[in-house]
C-alpha cells in the first residue's frame, strides 16, 4: 500500500440511478428500495410535526384546551402538570401546545419575570389565555409569562426546532428527560407551592420526505486495491437515515453543506477505516415513478405536488485506511 496517499478511495453516495454519467456493473444499484432500519425514524408519517403554538389555560375559570391543541396534563412522573402546583389560593394553570406544518415552528421557549427582564427582539410573550384572562403563571403578585421564538419562513428545513415540551417538579425529585433543555426559572415564586420548571426538546425539522436505500454512485479508483478491498457497507454506514428526497417550502433556504467524519470496522473489528464526508443537496429535476411505494403513498403525493421544490441528499466521501482526515473546501462539491 502506498503510504503517501492522502486517501485510498473517493466515493459519491446517494440516491440510486441518479448519475447516468457513471456506469454501474450492479443492476441493483439502479433500483429504488424503501429504507427501513431499526432506530432510524425517517418516515415522515412516524415523525411528530414540530410545535407551532402555545397557550395557557385556567380550568377553574371555565377555560378548556383550544381546538387542535394538546393539554400537557401530567409531569414526567405522572403528577398533575399544574404550573401552580402546590399553591393554596391560586387557580390551576396548564400549558397547551399545538403541532403542525402550516406555519413556521417554534425554535425556542422561555420564561420571563415581568418588569425585571427584557424580552428578546424576536420573541413573543403569551400575555392572555384563549378567553382573555391574564396568562400569569406565577402563584404570587409578581407576574411571570411564558415566551417563545418562531422560526423564519426562510429557515432551512434541517434546522433545529421545538418538538416536545414537558413540566417537572424538582421538589418531587423529578429530573428532565434525556435530551430536554431545562428553563432554569421557577414558575412559583410565592411562599407556598412546588418548584415548577418548563423543559423542551429540540430536534431536526425533517420536511416531507421519502427515504430510499443508499448506493455508491461512483468511486475512484474503480478497481479495488489488493491490500485494501473497498467495503460494500460504506453507503449504508454513512447514510444511516437513508438517501432522502425532501420537499421544502418555496421560500426556504437551501441547507448548507455539512462536514462530518466516521469510522468503519472490518475483519471482525481487526481493522479500522477512517472517512470524511461532505453532505449536500441537489435539486431534483427528474420525474420519478413512485407509484409502487404504497406504504409511502402519503409522502409520495406531497412529493409529486412540490417536485420543483424538492432536494435530493447526496454525500461525498474520502475514505482513507489510516487515521488521517481530509477536509475539502465545501464549495468545491456544491
Amino acid at each position: 500500500m502506498d503510504e503517501r496517499r492522502v486517501a485510498d478511495y473517493f466515493v459519491i453516495a446517494g440516491l440510486p440511478g441518479q448519475d447516468n454519467d457513471f456506469d454501474s456493473d450492479n443492476e441493483n444499484n439502479e433500483k429504488l428500495e424503501d429504507w427501513y432500519q431499526e432506530g432510524t425514524h425517517v418516515k415522515d408519517m412516524n415523525m411528530k410535526p414540530p410545535i407551532t403554538d402555545l397557550a395557557i389555560i385556567f380550568p377553574a375559570l371555565g377555560e378548556k384546551c383550544p381546538e387542535g391543541y394538546v393539554l400537557l396534563e401530567h409531569t414526567v412522573s405522572g403528577l398533575p402538570a399544574d404550573l401552580n402546583h402546590g399553591s393554596l389560593r391560586t387557580n390551576e394553570c396548564y400549558l397547551c401546545y399545538r403541532r403542525g406544518r402550516d406555519k413556521p415552528p417554534l425554535v425556542d421557549i422561555g420564561v420571563i419575570y415581568d418588569g425585571k427582564e427584557r424580552i428578546m427582539q424576536d420573541a413573543e410573550m403569551i400575555l392572555e389565555t384563549p378567553k382573555g384572562h391574564l396568562a400569569n403563571v406565577n402563584n404570587s403578585t409578581s407576574r411571570i409569562f411564558v415566551t417563545y421564538r418562531r422560526a423564519s419562513r426562510k429557515m432551512p428545513c434541517n434546522s433545529l426546532v421545538v418538538t416536545d415540551v414537558c413540566v417537572i417538579l424538582t421538589n418531587k425529585g423529578e429530573t428532565p428527560p434525556h435530551a430536554f433543555c431545562v428553563i432554569h426559572k421557577n414558575l412559583n415564586k410565592g411562599m407556598l407551592g412546588s418548584d415548577v420548571f418548563l423543559c423542551y426538546k429540540k430536534s431536526m425539522n425533517r420536511a416531507n420526505l421519502i427515504s430510499f436505500k443508499p448506493a455508491i454512485l461512483y468511486k475512484y479508483p474503480m478497481a479495488d486495491y489488493s491490500s485494501f478491498v473497498f467495503p460494500n457497507s460504506v453507503a449504508m454506514f454513512c447514510l444511516p437515515m437513508g438517501a432522502t428526497i425532501e420537499c421544502w417550502p418555496k421560500v426556504a433556504c437551501k441547507p448548507k453543506p455539512v462536514f462530518s467524519t466516521f469510522v468503519l470496522t472490518v475483519a471482525d473489528a481487526a481493522q479500522k477505516i477512517y472517512g470524511s464526508a461532505i453532505t449536500f443537496y441537489e435539486e431534483l429535476e427528474l420525474e420519478l415513478d413512485i407509484s409502487n411505494f404504497k406504504e409511502n403513498q402519503q409522502s409520495a403525493d406531497v412529493l409529486m405536488e412540490n417536485m420543483k421544490n424538492s432536494g435530493m441528499e447526496k454525500h461525498v466521501y474520502l475514505v482513507p485506511l489510516h487515521n488521517h482526515f481530509v477536509i475539502k473546501d465545501k464549495t468545491s462539491h456544491s
